[in-house]
């Protein structure tokens, strides 16, 4: 799995290489302190262009909403500085979690338990150790691989230790029951149905399986068998008046194995002969040879990359929606600022035009008098009062003002700014013969749509609060109730 980081890094390096001029002079222009990640920038605006498609519904959308959200500001910029950040968060974490991915596997190639043929076994009292091999038998003629496990068991006590603290003589009519078979699992070999559990006084008495597959003497008849067969026999351990009857559960193997499963099986069963030959050693020597074949041994390595990459795609897609959905959301918020804004927005109107001013000389005085306070720190940027600043430069430079008004409207898009915007463009036309009235009305109007905003708004908050207030609830009820059953 290296590999395929390190094409990922030649690729990265080949794009970032091939597009370091790409739309150099736009990316100059950037602060570098506001954008972070200025670096990936080219390279970003390149796949940006490559994936955008013109004149699609999503591309006319999104341009819409950053036109709204950027008023007074070149469109085209805004969007492709979107687009660069964007697709820039998606190259940084893509390179990101391939570094972590290159991490994991050099940190995941431990060392190797198998040196030289010889493996450290468990210290007493540990758990079996399991080691994922390709065993290779190399013969003169043939080559074979074969998958398995070596399952290494936790050294064991001399003889004089192993009687002091041997308490349970099931665990060792299931080992030596096996004879040359590996497990109860795997039965092949003949089975050696001891009769006694050594320096305990323990005679034992078996009862074995109606089928007769296996008989007094421990033999296997498996002759005729196809396939495996499940089988129970019962161990009766006697001592005195006392007796106790441990079954144990056995698979007899069919009496042919093919050549792969009999090199495979002699593996295991010379390694479980390994085992307890160096039971009181703390290493075990791994066989070197099966069969006229020489043995080596390649070590399984937890691979984590593929879980990775998978994560990694998971994240990839989620920054492409999160910030599509946050786009949405600058929308929303816009929408709510601008319609708070709109009573204070129509009541300097009324004001103004009532005072003797026109409509063009009323807005130029509210713009004027926003961007006094905003130079000097009075309040930060408002998207309505931006949106009156482009018609304010509409006018200047020879919009027809009925146009201008009508603009405006269009690029609020929210009712009461429509209708407003009409309201002027009719009255220039017309005269300013009842404006003042009907200015005085919208004004009413506005005022009682903001209360009804602020208070849908209260009641969202409201709703948001129930989450922690219910977890809050919870914690008084579990403090209330654990010092009651405690007492109780």
């Amino acid at each position: 799995m290296i590999y395929i980081s390190l094409v990922i890094y030649v690729l990265f390096l080949f794009g970032f290489l091939l597009t370091k001029n790409y739309e150099k002079e736009f990316t100059k222009s950037l602060n570098k302190k506001e954008h972070s990640l200025l670096l990936f920038y080219p390279m970003a605006l390149y796949l940006a262009h490559f994936f955008d498609k013109p004149k699609t519904e999503r591309l006319k959308n999104r341009l819409e909403r950053i036109k709204l959200l950027h008023a007074n500001e070149d469109p085209i910029a805004q969007y492709k500085i979107f687009r660069a950040k964007q697709f820039s968060l998606v190259l940084f974490c893509l390179l990101l979690f391939n570094s972590l991915a290159v991490c994991l596997t050099l940190t995941g190639n431990k060392e190797s338990v198998i040196k030289d043929g010889v493996i450290n076994r468990p210290s007493y009292g540990q758990e079996s150790s399991d080691v994922d091999v390709d065993v290779v038998f190399d013969g003169q003629d043939e080559n074979i691989t074969r998958h398995t496990t070596i399952s290494v068991a936790p050294r064991e006590y001399t003889q004089q230790e192993f009687d002091k603290k041997a308490e349970e003589s099931e665990a060792y009519l299931e080992n030596a029951i096996l004879g040359e078979n590996v497990s109860l699992d795997k039965i092949y070999y003949p089975l050696q149905l001891v009769k006694n559990i050594p320096d305990t006084g323990i005679s034992v008495e078996w009862e074995l399986d109606e089928d007769n597959l296996i008989d007094y003497e421990g033999a296997v008849n498996h002759k005729g068998l196809t396939e495996s067969k499940f089988i129970t026999i019962y161990a009766v351990m006697k001592s005195g008046e006392f007796e106790l009857q441990h079954m144990m559960n056995l698979t007899i193997l069919p009496e042919q194995l093919s050549k792969e499963d009999q090199l495979l099986y002699s593996f295991q069963s010379s390694l479980e002969s390994a085992n307890k030959e160096s039971a009181t050693d703390d290493k075990v020597t791994l066989p070197t040879s099966i069969d006229d074949h020489n043995v080596y041994y390649e070590e399984k390595k937890e691979d984590s990359y593929g879980v990775l990459i998978a994560f990694a795609a998971l994240v990839l897609i989620l920054v492409f929606i999160l910030m599509e959905q946050q786009l949405n959301k600058q929308k929303e918020e816009r929408d709510i600022e601008i319609m708070l804004d709109y009573p204070e927005v129509i009541n300097k109107f009324t004001l103004l035009i009532g005072a003797g001013m026109t409509i063009k000389k009323a807005w130029e005085r509210i713009v004027l008098e926003y961007e006094d306070r905003k130079n000097s720190n009075k309040t930060k940027r408002r998207y309505a009062y931006e949106e009156l600043k482009v018609t304010l430069f509409e006018l200047n430079n020879g919009v027809n003002e009925a146009r201008a008004y009508e603009n405006f409207g269009r690029r609020m898009q929210v009712l009461p700014y429509m209708k407003f915007s009409s309201l002027l463009s009719q009255n220039v036309s017309k005269g300013m013969e009842g404006i003042i009235k009907a200015l005085e009305l919208e004004s009413y109007s506005a005022f009682e749509d903001r209360k009804e905003l602020a208070k849908r708004l209260g009641e969202k908050a409201g709703t948001k609060l129930l989450l922690p207030m219910g977890i809050m609830l919870i914690l008084v009820f579990i403090m209330i109730l654990i010092p009651a059953f405690t007492n109780f």
